[in-house]
């Protein structure tokens, strides 16, 4: 299988644009995910927010996480969503891609990942998972190297464990079915797991500061040099959305039954973490480090250098 390094290198930018629905030309394109902590420009969108900046901005919800970075790249889109490991893969292979805001927030209140596992396996430590399958939703992903990073610290290389790559929405059918012993799962697919008896939740990574941005905003370099003023502007339309969902949780839980399509009992039990703009330069080392310790990265990154 080819690894993100190389689909990165390879230019396959073009390629995951035709993924994305059309959208009006003069609009800013801008997309983000179905998970709770990724409604602020959706939030932004509705409230007004970029407009009162004087911006167009097309909001668009994406099912394919993985596209996104090559669509910014290619072009469909001005704004998306990554992971501080992908930009910093992408820089490395000379792709024209960096970090514009924070977006996902995992905090030590609010763990948004865990391993959820079959109801009849027990697996308790990072020995327990040697020869054992683990759906993860992307190879190489965030989740996916913070569980790695979780395995080695208890002595288990990454070999020892079968991975395979699926969406969230398979996790629950693959754990019935048994044909893999534990996914690694993300709100608000995580709760609904928990709460219906698919499986049972260990923790692999509980932050030992304020928080860690799992995944961030991110552009061509490019476009932020022709197009400051509109960055600036959608940040401060972030920012704002961020204010206001602090100081209305009603707005949260509506965008959530709007967006995410949950049913009202389900919108109850959610929360999302608060959220989080401005990114500072140890939010994207801390990724940058994770991935040269696992050779995901060639050489050391300065993670102030993917921060525009």
């Amino acid at each position: 299988m080819m690894n993100r390094r190389d689909l990165l290198a390879s230019g396959a930018a073009a390629v995951a644009a035709s993924a994305l629905p059309a959208r009006a030309a003069d609009a800013i394109q801008m997309s983000t995910l179905a998970g709770l902590d990724y409604l602020g420009p959706l939030i932004a969108k509705d409230a007004g927010l970029f407009a009162k900046q004087g911006l167009d901005v097309a909001v668009q919800i994406a099912t394919q996480a993985p596209a996104l970075l090559p669509a910014v790249i290619g072009g469909a889109l001005q704004v998306g969503v990554s992971t501080g490991i992908q930009v910093a893969i992408a820089n490395e292979a000379g792709l024209d891609v960096a970090i514009v805001a924070a977006a996902g927030v995992i905090t030590p209140q609010y763990v948004t990942t865990a391993v959820v596992m079959r109801p009849d396996v027990n697996l308790e430590k990072p020995a327990d998972f040697i020869g054992k399958k683990i759906l993860t939703p992307g190879i190489n992903g965030a989740f996916h190297t913070l569980f790695l990073r979780y395995l080695k610290h208890g002595g288990v290389e990454a070999q020892q464990v079968t991975f395979i790559e699926g969406g969230f929405a398979q996790m629950p059918d693959l754990l019935k079915a048994k044909q893999v012993d534990a996914v690694l799962a993300a709100e608000p697919f995580l709760t609904r797991m928990i709460d219906s008896g698919v499986g049972k939740r260990l923790n692999y990574f509980v932050p030992d500061r304020d928080y860690v941005v799992a995944s961030f905003y991110i552009a061509k370099r490019s476009w932020v040099d022709a197009h400051k003023s509109d960055l600036e502007k959608i940040r401060a339309a972030l920012r704002e959305s961020a204010s206001l969902t602090k100081s209305s949780p009603g707005v949260v839980s509506e965008a959530i039954a709007k967006y995410l399509k949950l049913p009202p009992d389900v919108v109850k039990t959610l929360r999302a973490s608060e959220p989080v703009v401005d990114v500072r330069r140890d939010d994207v080392q801390f990724w940058c480090d994770l991935a040269l310790q696992f050779q995901l990265l060639r050489n050391p990154v300065d993670g102030a250098t993917l921060i525009v």
